[in-house]
C-alpha cells in the first residue's frame, strides 16, 4: 500500500466512525475501530468504552442543547471537516475531526490513530477532547 492509498483507507474509516458517531450506533464502533479515548485514563478496547463513550458524547450534546435552546447533533461526516496529518509515514499517522452540529461547529473534537496492521488492513483508534 502507497501512502495515497493508505490516506484514503484512513479517511474512509474516519467516515465509518464518525457516521456512526452521528448515527448514535456506538455499539457498531468496535467493527471499526480498536479503541477509544476519552482524555482521561488510559486507552481501552472499544467495546470497554462505549457506554463511557455514548454517555459522554450525549451528555455533552444535552448540554448545548440547554444552553442555547436548541436541539443539538452531531453531523454526519463531512470531508472538510477531517484533517489528516501527511507526515509521509506509510505505517502510523494521526488525524482530527471537527464535529458540526446542524451545520455549525461544536466545542470538541475527534482525534484518531491510524496504523497499519499485520494483515494489511487499517487499525484505527479514536480519542475525544472535550
Amino acid at each position: 500500500m502507497d501512502i495515497q492509498q493508505f490516506y484514503e483507507h484512513a479517511a474512509r474509516r474516519a467516515e465509518q466512525i464518525i457516521n456512526l458517531i452521528a448515527d448514535r450506533q456506538y455499539d457498531k464502533l468496535p467493527a471499526v475501530t480498536g479503541a477509544i479515548y476519552l482524555g482521561w485514563g488510559e486507552r481501552k478496547p472499544a467495546e470497554e468504552e462505549l457506554a463511557s463513550l455514548g454517555k459522554c458524547l450525549d451528555a455533552q450534546l444535552k448540554l448545548l442543547s440547554e444552553d442555547s435552546g436548541q436541539a443539538y447533533v452531531i453531523d454526519p461526516y463531512e470531508p472538510r471537516h477531517f484533517q489528516i496529518m501527511e507526515d509521509g509515514d506509510v505505517e502510523r499517522t494521526c488525524a482530527t475531526y471537527n464535529p458540526h452540529s446542524h451545520g455549525e461547529p461544536l466545542d470538541f473534537w475527534f482525534e484518531f490513530e491510524f496504523s497499519l496492521g499485520k494483515d494489511g488492513e487499517i487499525v484505527s483508534e479514536i480519542a475525544i477532547n472535550v
